[in-house]
């Protein structure tokens, strides 16, 4: 959606509440206007069949250019509904609308899309072979029998478990639904298992470590038999994942990459760990695969200024290599057929994400791109087994933001509530603009947009962004102190660090307000600067947003990614105090209050279980600057307590989830708090069948 659809998207949330709501009348307005408005509905709202009916209403509209244009659009939400009316409308455009040459072109375009689709989908077999509330990393590949799936296992971090929170290798065996831990990490508390990869006889996994005494990646071996000493490849400094065997089980595929500094795609010498470089590329979230026979890997990555990505096949012998697959849309996450033949991928191209495949003999496209399944979701391919069978995962994001009531005591007067039950379990990030009058968060549309709901009417305004929406540990907007503009970190492909932008919740524009920020980051109440950690958390750093000059606030020496450091730094209301959590190096955490005039700290609290592995967006100042709210962890789940802010007793004020619960906020009367709930992903991995096209 472009600048003026911003700026549109605001100006309908104000003028447009009874048109979104009312399909029936688009008669007696505006036909353009009433076009603007459904495609309001159809985008940011994530209405389709809403929208569906007011594109019929403005169909019959005298005005043939937008008559037309509404046809299209309505065959478009058809095609994300995966209903053949689609192929019905686009016909009809091409038969009654000769004099309107643009839509004919994009009908005609999208009918042949349509029809290129030569598997029959209603041949393919689609099953579910495991659904898991647990929150597992499927972060490996199937084998190539299809018998054994690769994982980490996070079952020890749920409330009541035994042991050190870790996240273990794991295989599921998919023939009787087990899953069985190969790996033993409680001599490591909090460290896990990245990714990880089966070998070509199904009889070994790949998998990288990270060793959090010396914050080291380790790559290492173990037979899926099990009762072996993992046989060690290599450690490295730089963050190794592992994405699959060559087939002679000699090497692994991985991709490489150190702190602000190039990603790599090379092959790991199993025999003696020599990493040997592919290819370098400023992309950080690169998929590569490998062909059955070894002579070929594809990847995808950024080409231009969008985060749209193409994919690219490079030939291991010469070294040559050629792009496969270009085209405006999001083209990524490849699989090789099992002849190497077809290389399958996903794409955004139909407007759903869908799994297409390309003919490609000897490392070029040997024909044109084709539709395998529509509207398959936000997948990830795990790998395609002898038999033909793609298994993927994918994941259901549980997050919400809550409010609950306080009674005179300071604590919960009845049970939290869901704040939206619009677009559930895909909002988060939730913050109280300086008035508490209403709150700011993000939600999944499926495009991630800002939403502004009143806390008194409910009315939300939504405002589209342009962004690739920073995600980590749940950090949210902010918002700068007239409560005229928000905050917003995101990323972008070729930018090492994360940067603000500013958005105006008047005007809908998106404007940078800072060209690179840490982590976690909390705008003063003054709206001149920002806080964030830093550096591996080994700093606390204060930025002036005017003149871009970063402040130490606290440092510490130490190896970056150690288990000592500073995390979620919140600022007082009147801007004089910033606190923030300390963990030392013998596993305490403490919550700590800086002067930031005189630059005296003082000690409020010390607990281990203060937020326990999460330690990030979860400690806030009341409005009165008396106490502060922060999260600490137990055997139930996560709770809510407040401590005096000039020290004392600390109080559990009667939340409890058994979930992440993120930035619990008061507002200013003290009587509501508003927070963010995330629990673990439900995770389900699925197996299609009889999709390959015919030789």
């Amino acid at each position: 959606m472009n600048r003026m659809m911003k700026r549109f998207a605001v100006f309908a949330n104000v003028l447009l509440v009874g048109l979104l709501f009312v399909p029936a009348g688009f008669s007696q307005v505006d036909p353009e206007f009433a076009l603007r408005a459904a495609m309001e509905t159809e985008t940011v709202e994530g209405d389709l069949k809403s929208a569906i009916e007011q594109y019929q209403e403005i169909a019959a509209s005298s005005d043939r250019a937008i008559a037309v244009k509404a046809l299209v659009r309505m065959a478009g939400c058809y095609e994300k509904l995966g209903v053949a009316q689609a192929r019905v409308i686009y016909e009809q455009v091409i038969r009654d609308y000769a004099d309107q040459p643009d839509s004919v072109a994009t009908a005609q375009a999208r009918l042949e899309t349509l029809r290129t689709a030569i598997v029959d989908e209603e041949r393919l077999a689609l099953r579910q072979v495991w659904l898991d509330e647990g929150g597992p990393w499927v972060n490996g590949t199937v084998s190539s029998d299809g018998r054994f799936l690769s994982f980490t296992d996070w079952s020890s971090c749920v409330p009541g478990a035994e042991g050190p929170c870790r996240g273990e290798l794991a295989v599921r065996h998919l023939d009787s639904g087990t899953n069985q831990v190969l790996t033993d990490l409680r001599h490591d508390p909090g460290s896990w298992v990245d990714a990880s990869a089966v070998s070509p006889d199904g009889s070994q996994v790949a998998y990288a470590w990270v060793d959090t005494e010396s914050w080291e990646v380790v790559v290492q071996i173990l037979p899926i038999g099990g009762g072996a000493t993992p046989r060690t490849v290599r450690r490295d400094s730089a963050v190794l994942w592992p994405r699959a065997w060559t087939p002679d089980g000699l090497g692994l595929l991985v991709t490489r990459t150190q702190k602000e500094e190039p990603w790599q795609i090379g092959i790991l010498s199993i025999e003696n760990g020599a990493f040997e470089e592919i290819k370098s590329l400023n992309f950080g979230r690169i998929d590569v695969s490998m062909s059955p026979d070894g002579r070929y890997i594809a990847y995808d990555t950024p080409v231009g200024e969008g985060p749209a990505r193409d994919i690219f096949v490079v030939d291991l012998g010469s070294g040559d290599e050629l792009a496969v697959v270009r085209h405006p849309a999001d083209d990524h996450s490849t699989a090789w057929s099992p002849d190497g033949k077809q290389l399958l991928f996903l794409s955004d191209r139909t407007a759903v994400p869908s799994l297409w495949a390309i003919a490609v003999r000897e490392g070029r496209p040997a024909g044109e791109p084709i539709l395998l399944k529509s509207d398959i979701g936000d997948v990830r391919p795990l790998g395609v087994t002898r038999a033909g069978t793609l298994y993927f995962s994918a994941k259901q994001g549980q997050r919400n933001v809550y409010r609950v009531s306080l009674g005179p005591d300071g604590r919960v007067d009845g049970s939290p509530s869901v704040l939206t039950d619009r677009f559930v379990n895909a909002n988060w990030g939730a913050s109280l603009s300086p008035d508490g009058k209403r709150v700011a968060y993000y939600s999944e549309r499926p495009e991630t947009v800002l939403v502004v709901q009143d806390l008194g009417s409910g009315r939300e305004s939504v405002f589209p962004l342009e962004l690739d929406v920073l995600r980590l540990y749940g950090s949210g907007p902010g918002w700068l102190p007239d409560g005229k503009a928000i905050l917003v970190a995101a990323r972008h492909n070729e930018r090492p660090r994360p940067f603000l932008s500013k958005v105006n919740l008047e005007t809908g524009e998106i404007r940078e307000a800072a060209g690179e920020i840490g982590a976690g980051f909390k705008e003063a109440p003054d709206g001149r600067s920002v806080y964030y950690q830093d550096k591996g958390s080994t700093q606390l750093v204060r930025l002036d947003l005017a003149t871009g000059v970063e402040t130490v606030i606290e440092e510490r020496d130490g190896v970056i990614g150690d288990k000592e450091g500073f995390y979620n730094p919140a600022v007082s209301p009147d801007g004089r105090q910033l606190a923030y959590l300390h963990k030392t190096a013998g596993e305490e955490l403490l919550l700590l209050v800086k002067d930031l005039g005189s630059g005296e700290t003082r000690e409020l609290l010390r607990d281990s279980r203060v937020n326990g592995g999460s330690r990030f967006n979860s400690l806030e100042w009341t409005t009165d600057q008396s106490a502060l709210l922060y999260v600490r962890e137990d055997e139930h789940g996560q709770s809510i307590w407040s401590i005096p802010a000039d020290g004392g007793e600390a109080v559990q004020i009667g939340v409890t989830m058994e979930a992440a619960i993120k930035a619990p906020q008061m507002q200013p009367d003290g009587k509501t708090i508003i927070f963010t709930v995330a629990k673990r992903d439900l995770v389900e991995v699925w197996a299609l069948s009889n999709f390959l096209p015919e030789p």
